[in-house]
């Protein structure tokens, strides 16, 4: 090699090490950018995350907010940081609801977050975002919202009265505000709408704030004419938020609304009661599992499993061994008694492992939570009937075996269990 050539091929090396130094420093700008590369590139792939987060200059706001879409979780964090603290500049804004109005929900929902520090002025864009059609962008501007405060609230109120999935972000967005937006939906239980006063009771059980608990009880006590159905569920929204508020004065209101008229009423209480967890309330409950309406029934059974008062034993084992229940309020009523963890509940929990009629839709359900329940009460008595659900290949039938105990190889249980294996496995894998 003469000295030409070396000297040619040095200045094609530094050259070549040049090019590859600004290659990649072009890649991780087009990748900060959310931006891909060209299908026909020559060059190596690298992806955005394999690169360190491009750093921005602090006045390049659009830059800032770019960075937003990208695929570094530390430059997007460090992006929305940067753009809290320039809240006050005027050219943000608009920049932040271009990203909230995108495609790329994970950086709508750092701009609504962002957007949230600036407060007042991002209002509309953020109800906006309340209302949209993604459930998780609905709960980073409920959550922004939250952050804004005060100035929120009567925007938010107002869509107390729209369709469940919209209602249910605004109740999450007062939840976020908290007791500034109390004496707004104070007022909102009196309003004319009935999806506006459920909306509101909801808010303010979920507020949990004592100033609360006359104005909810006026407004379960009040019956309005016009749709039974909207005002009975604003009824029984206010008695649900009376159980969360767990306000003794409504005691006698809720044991009494058991036997209200309507349907939806009388679920309602149950679920309260189960939230105050008063003794004198397991009776009326109990009478509850007779009643003619399926949510009554089922409230009043995942009512007594919070209770878990002995009392109740009986009662929710006659409803879990009916075999013309709905299959939904016995798998509450398996539930329930594994809550009371009580050896008389064993013969009930064994019943339903052999019952036919469970093996299928909600029924494995209950054999899942009649498993559990002696599966903690480690009872030798329920071991051939779970022995007899291993065909179904129920995993919670083997985990309450494990927790009672293999049966002693002398026993018939034992020869039972090591068939039932062999029979298991010869399905799974055969010769």
């Amino acid at each position: 090699m003469n000295h030409r050539t070396a000297r040619n091929l040095g200045v094609r090396g530094a050259a070549r090490r040049r090019v590859q130094t600004l290659s990649i420093a072009a890649i991780a700008v087009v990748c900060s950018f959310g931006l891909s590369l060209p299908g026909g590139c020559s060059a190596r792939r690298v992806s955005a995350g394999s690169l360190p987060a491009p750093h921005p200059k602090p006045d390049d706001l659009t830059t800032l907010v770019h960075q937003l879409t990208g695929s570094s979780r530390s430059g997007r964090a460090a992006a929305r940081q940067a753009l809290a603290k320039r809240k006050g500049d005027p050219r943000i804004m608009p920049l932040l609801v271009a990203v909230l109005r995108g495609k790329d929900y994970t950086a709508r929902g750092h701009a609504a977050e962002a957007l949230g520090k600036i407060g007042r002025p991002a209002i509309p864009p953020l109800i906006q975002a309340l209302i949209g059609d993604n459930s998780n962008v609905r709960g980073w501007a409920a959550d922004a919202l939250g952050d804004i405060g005060k100035p929120a609230v009567q925007p938010v109120i107002a869509l107390l009265g729209q369709k469940s999935d919209i209602q249910y972000s605004a109740t999450q967005a007062l939840r976020s505000i908290g007791s500034p937006a109390i004496p707004a939906l104070v007022a909102a239980l009196k309003d004319a709408g009935p999806r506006v006063r459920t909306g509101a009771a909801m808010a303010l059980g979920e507020i949990g704030d004592a100033r609360a608990v006359n104005p909810l009880i006026a407004a379960f006590r009040r019956k309005r004419p016009g749709d039974e159905r909207d005002e009975a569920q604003a009824r029984g929204a206010a008695a649900v938020a009376l159980g969360e508020l767990r306000a003794a004065p409504a005691a006698k209101l809720l044991l009494a609304a058991l036997r209200d008229e309507n349907d939806a009423v009388r679920a309602s209480a149950a679920e309260a009661l189960g939230d105050f967890r008063l003794g004198a309330a397991v009776e009326p409950l109990i009478a509850a599992l007779k009643d003619k309406a399926f949510g009554v029934r089922y409230d009043a059974a995942f009512a007594l499993g919070k209770f878990a008062d002995p009392r109740a034993i009986e009662p929710l084992g006659a409803v879990l061994t009916n075999k013309n229940e709905e299959e939904h309020v016995r798998w509450l009523a398996a539930d329930a008694l594994g809550k009371i963890n009580d050896r008389r509940a064993v013969p009930f929990l064994c019943a339903a492992l052999q019952d036919p009629t469970l093996r299928g839709g909600c029924g494995f359900g209950a054999l899942g939570a009649a498993a559990e329940a002696v599966g903690r009460m480690q009872d030798r008595r329920a071991v051939e009937p779970l022995i007899g659900l291993l065909d179904n290949g129920q995993m919670w039938a083997a985990r309450a075996l494990g927790q009672i105990g293999t049966p002693a190889p002398s026993t018939p249980c034992f020869a039972l269990l090591r068939a039932r294996t062999s029979e298991c496995a010869a399905r799974r894998c055969p010769r």
